[in-house]
């Protein structure tokens, strides 16, 4: 298993950034980061097998049901590369809530999405 971290560049010195903002050490001090609206991950496997049996409509289904819920900006969308359960494919998980879906279809995963993602 890989654990991936944010890794922030470090400059010795304080420099204006775009917008006259201070930056120090990476991070824009007093400018919203685009990161910040993040609420919540959906992460598609976009492996040989779920390709096949559909992810990509998946993935278009969830885009189309988060834009009309108006959630579409506070949540990401990734395409991952194989999860290892081929056989249970397509595969979709829901961060943080740390939901997984497997086997599903389009109006599966709306459904899904309206319960967790739109009772926040």
């Amino acid at each position: 298993m890989h654990i991936w971290r944010a890794i922030v560049a470090r400059r010795p010195f304080a420099r204006k950034a775009r917008g006259g903002c201070e930056e120090r050490e990476g991070v824009i001090l007093g400018k919203k980061s685009k990161f910040d609206r993040i609420e919540n991950v959906l992460l598609i496997c976009n492996g040989k097998d779920c390709k096949k049996r559909g992810a990509k409509e998946l993935r278009k289904a969830a885009r189309s049901k988060l834009r009309e819920m108006g959630k579409r900006r506070s949540t990401h969308i990734v395409r991952t590369k194989c999860n290892g359960f081929c056989k249970i494919a397509p595969v979709v998980s829901i961060q943080p809530q740390n939901v997984w879906l497997s086997e599903t279809d389009e109006e599966e995963i709306q459904r899904v999405i309206e319960e967790i993602i739109g009772e926040e």
